[in-house]
């Protein structure tokens, strides 16, 4: 436990963090009872900003989780966008479905088509529904006949559903500030943190309308885990709510984590009614409040093929490790002229593709990759990973492939798994060393072949049609 004096903000540009961040975070929650604010309405005004004040603490002001789609100046495409927004509108309220899936179509197929896998898994098997898309309308998508886009623009235009925080929910932003400030010694900004309760607001208004006029029996989520106001709205409604997962959960996994559920009152929390989970391996000794089903992917338990060697290293980039790896990526591309270094962009990074082409646009063996190549494709034409802290991480590991940690930010999220074969820690270029070739005799402890289960179908429908 810390001792009574300020807390320093561990994760600041190129610093090394202390590992147990999270635990001090959650030494401040308990500390100051953050969850036993109240509101006039009972939300879990805490939980609302929980995630977005560990973000900032950890990595300043240069993540963002969701980014809201706005219409754009060009009139073309500002035609197109209200177009498809308007039929949204007509087959999100004139359409008969009984199940709302909330997605964000972030991977390609082989002819360019946006999709989302998870989807694709079980849409035959979760009865009458509509996928509610919250990636722009611009995109090329999959042909989903039951497809919507995200109308919520329309009814901020109008005003509809126009959020309100009250005075006691002002006093208890105040609250956090202030302590915040005592324990962090990091003055947080009101107006943001104002702005992103009102948007739950607006949020929870829009879908506790939505599923109530429609009738929704359950709630579908994908990468979503940021969702306070869908949970909480299905909740409200005696909805339940099943939610995917998408990425790592470990312990410093502030979306799903908990400092411990014996202390806090669930009423003080938002969350998934069911967590779908890749296997057990992720939610075991978890303080997860959320019920833990394990179902499996069918798309991340796929392996691919060792590629014979070429002269490709991929570079997973992410918005808080960005600023590391691409001076990484430089000096990595200078010391190996000869190689093609694959920089790829995560989901977030997209809209920002041409600010970072303009970065590298001096090295010429340094190619950009956005969503014309995920994961899967690049492993099939490289074996060498160059990675900060990724989920990434894992399927690298499950395929077998080289991995080359960068000793930076938050590397250490991953220091329990560091004598697993083929991971190699570099702090500078001068530790950096290519591999090439993948030491065949290694032979996996069967641990670390539990990442990814194949899709289990009978579980999936056991929870969902038993829940």
């Amino acid at each position: 436990m810390p001792n009574t004096k300020k807390v320093k903000m561990f994760l600041k540009e190129e610093e090394i963090p202390k590992p147990e961040f999270h635990e001090f975070f959650f030494e401040f929650e308990n500390r100051y009872n953050v969850f036993d604010l109240k509101t006039e309405r009972g939300f879990p005004f805490w939980d609302i900003l929980r995630f977005d004040v560990f973000l900032e603490l950890c990595y300043g002001n240069g993540i963002t989780i969701c980014e809201k789609h706005t219409l754009s100046n060009k009139f073309k495409k500002r035609l197109k966008i209200s177009g498809r927004l308007l039929l949204s509108f007509f087959k999100l309220f004139f359409l008969q479905y009984q199940d709302f899936f909330l997605s964000e179509s972030r991977t390609k197929d082989v002819k360019g088509f946006q999709y989302d896998s998870y989807f694709d898994q079980v849409s035959s098997l979760i009865g009458k529904n509509i996928y509610y898309e919250l990636n722009s309308p611009t995109l090329k998508y999959s042909n989903y006949k039951r497809r919507v886009f995200d109308i919520r623009i329309i009814f901020r235009k109008l005003r509809v559903f126009k959020p309100s925080i009250s005075e006691q929910e002002k006093i208890n932003l105040n609250k956090i500030i202030d302590d915040i400030d005592c324990f962090f010694n990091q003055k947080m900004d009101y107006d943001k943190y104002k702005s992103l309760y009102e948007d739950f607001l607006f949020d929870y208004n829009f879908y506790h309308f939505l599923l109530k006029f429609k009738n929704i029996k359950r709630v579908f989520i994908v990468q979503r885990g940021v969702q306070k106001a869908l949970f909480l709205a299905a909740k409200d409604l005696n909805i339940a709510t099943f939610e995917f997962q998408h990425g790592d959960i470990v312990k410093s996994t502030l979306l799903y984590n908990y400092f411990s559920l014996e202390n806090i009152d669930l009423n003080s929390i938002s969350f998934s009614k069911y967590l779908l989970t890749f296997s057990q391996f992720w939610t075991d000794d978890k303080n997860i409040p959320s019920e833990c089903i394990e179902i499996g992917s069918e798309k991340l338990s796929k392996t691919v093929e060792k590629s014979t060697f070429n002269k490709n290293i991929v570079i997973i980039s992410s918005p808080s490790h960005f600023d590391v790896l691409k001076s990484i990526a430089i000096e990595i591309s200078i010391k190996y002229p000869d190689y093609i270094i694959l920089f790829k962009l995560h989901p977030i990074e997209y809209p920002l593709y041409t600010t970072y082409q303009n970065i590298f646009k001096n090295y010429t063996n340094i190619s950009l990759i956005a969503d014309r190549l995920d994961v899967l494709e690049l492993m099939k034409i490289c074996n060498d990973f160059v990675v900060v802290y990724s989920t990434v991480i894992y399927e690298l590991i499950h395929n077998k492939k080289n991995i080359y940690i960068y000793k930076k930010v938050d590397y250490n999220k991953f220091e329990n798994s560091f004598d697993i074969p083929n991971i190699f820690l570099f702090e500078n270029i001068k530790d950096f060393s290519v591999r090439n070739e993948i030491e065949s005799e290694i032979k996996y402890n069967k641990e670390f072949s539990v990442f990814f289960k194949k899709f289990n179908k009978d579980n999936f429908l056991n929870i969902i049609n038993n829940q």
